[in-house]
């Protein structure tokens, strides 16, 4: 079997159980669709991320499907040979490293600030390595990098208007944090494209199908003898 690429979501599916990481890739006709409150999630979180391209107005979204990688990546060149001050969904990729970053802001210097939007209203342990990932392949395939944000919604903001239903937001500054994870990378990296170059991995069900997130293959392992 040969290996296939990796992208910063099934990284981060490696990270939660490398049994996800393998049926993410080889057998998606085996998850379990998702119910009415977790599509009520990725709504809620595209709608967010939609808000927060608001606060960089002038920049230019990387129309592709998750699948088309070439179309993302030329595209993207394309945008980053403009003169826009940002790019939404800008494409990435090095040594089999697949990312899209939410929202990169151009530097007067010419470098790009990363800001990875997410819905929840902290920082969770889950966030650095999805910074991480993204700003280890960025810098290596032609951005520069100077910051990496977290973008969160920030519900304790004192200009909130409580009538207004848009979130107001708040950056945490990841640079350091996500450097000093960078040299983890690679073993992970490795070890992750073994995965998915092998047969399926041997993994009971357990506290890793919950956490951080809800495993969509979980009734499928849960079925195995």
């Amino acid at each position: 079997m040969k290996a296939m690429h990796l992208s910063k979501s099934s990284f981060a599916s490696g990270l939660q159980c490398v049994k996800l990481l393998w049926l993410g890739k080889h057998r998606r006709d085996l998850k379990t669709e998702p119910d009415d409150a977790t599509k009520a999630i990725f709504s809620d979180g595209t709608q967010v991320g939609n808000l927060a391209k608001e606060l960089y107005p002038g920049g230019v979204e990387i129309v592709a499907e998750y699948y088309e990688y070439g179309k993302a990546l030329a595209l993207t060149q394309i945008a980053a040979g403009t003169d826009a001050p940002a790019l939404y969904e800008a494409a990435a990729s090095f040594d089999d490293i697949f990312v899209r970053a939410d929202i990169l802001k151009r530097n007067a210097n010419g470098h790009w600030d990363l800001i990875e939007v997410k819905r929840s209203t902290r920082e969770k342990a889950e966030h650095l390595p999805d910074v991480a990932i993204q700003v280890y392949v960025l810098d290596r395939s032609g951005f520069t990098i100077d910051n990496a944000y977290l973008m969160l919604v920030d519900n304790a903001s004192a200009d909130r208007n409580p009538k207004d239903p848009k979130p107001r937001f708040k950056l945490i500054d990841m640079t350091a944090k996500a450097k000093d994870y960078e040299p983890k990378l690679p073993e992970f990296i490795t070890k992750f494209k073994g995965v998915l170059a092998g047969a399926e991995p041997k993994i009971a069900v357990g506290g890793q199908c919950d956490s951080p997130y809800q495993c969509p293959f979980k009734e499928y392992c849960g079925e195995m003898k």
